[in-house]
């Protein structure tokens, strides 16, 4: 006779003695669908986050159903076997992540098959960086989202330095400040990405990845003689240590053409001009690695116009002897 099928079955089994036979014995049973393999992933692999499992033998008639389960028998997926036993599931929820064992079975209608295990992991999502998103110190505060519970970490791509900071992600979301012994982070364009890491299982690296601007500290404009002449120079602080491109500006707009002196974190600004007579208000900037730094606070202050000058009369002046004064303002 042939193979009976998964599912349920009733016999009926009597004795035949020539023409005689005896009654009829009926018995109920089942027969359980044989149990599915698994292809994919192999003991102790690793999967993509959103990841399909494969494998074969899930056939065992009409009806067929290969359903994937975590332990107590939440569902993750189901597949439904082609005629030769191969089946792939749908993708698992992007929800799972870290370490997990696996079962599976074979459903055919109210009948299943043996539970056939598999340990492996899951890689959590890829997180991401979402701040600072305008130009920054130098100990830039990093904000983002990733997956609860994972820790995440921020590095600066393509260089072998030190993890930058590290977070908890919490809520959906995770902050982020350099760590205690992580220097200052010298002024420029950064291009940073992120992991994280959940269960002992890490996620691929952030991509593409995130762009900051690190700003140089600010200067200042030192406190001047005032009113002061007409060749005041200026005193500027805060100087970054290294190559800076410094500007001058005027308040009300516009350069302000002059050199600085070379070197040092203190510079002194020399107008090419005479400063004309009145009240000016400057504020001053640096560039570094093609960031600029937040703009100084604004200096005010006068200038006095020349001293003018009394050309000596003829002696003894005349009665209405006139004066010639020299020196005066040209404006």
């Amino acid at each position: 006779p042939a193979a009976l099928g998964a599912g349920s079955h009733e016999l009926y089994v009597r004795i035949d003695k020539g023409n005689e036979h005896s009654a009829y014995i009926g018995r109920k049973f089942s027969i359980r669908p044989l149990a599915p393999r698994i292809s994919h992933p192999v003991q102790g692999g690793i999967l993509e986050s959103g990841s399909s499992l494969s494998g074969t033998q899930g056939y065992s008639g009409a009806g067929s159903i290969v359903t994937l389960q975590e332990y107590g028998g939440h569902e993750w997926a189901r597949a439904t076997p082609d005629t030769n036993g191969a089946w792939t599931s749908a993708p698992l929820p992007r929800s799972i992540a870290g370490r997990k064992t696996l079962y599976v079975r074979v459903d055919v209608g109210s009948h299943h098959s043996e539970y056939v295990t598999r340990d492996f992991s899951v890689k959590p999502p890829l997180p991401a960086i979402l701040g600072p998103t305008g130009p920054t110190g130098q100990r830039p505060a990093f904000n983002g989202s990733g997956y609860e519970g994972a820790t995440v970490e921020i590095v600066q791509q393509n260089h072998a330095t030190p993890v930058l900071a590290t977070a908890t992600v919490r809520n959906g979301v995770w902050n982020a400040v350099l760590g205690t012994g992580s220097q200052d982070l010298p002024p420029g364009p950064y291009v940073l990405s992120a992991r994280q890491r959940f269960d002992g299982v890490w996620s691929n690296w952030l991509n593409p990845p995130f762009q900051i601007s690190v700003q140089p500290p600010r200067p200042s404009i030192s406190a001047l003689t005032n009113p002061g002449g007409a060749r005041q120079p200026l005193t500027i602080t805060g100087v970054f240590n290294g190559t800076v491109t410094l500007e001058l500006f005027h308040e009300a707009g516009g350069k302000v053409a002059g050199t600085f002196s070379s070197a040092g974190v203190t510079r002194l600004f020399t107008p090419t001009a005479d400063w004309a007579p009145g009240t000016h208000s400057v504020h001053v900037t640096q560039t570094v690695n093609g960031v600029a730094s937040e703009r100084s606070d604004v200096r005010a202050f006068a200038v006095k116009p020349p001293r003018p000058a009394i050309t000596q009369p003829a002696s003894p002046a005349l009665p209405k002897q006139a004066l010639t004064i020299t020196g005066v303002f040209s404006g």
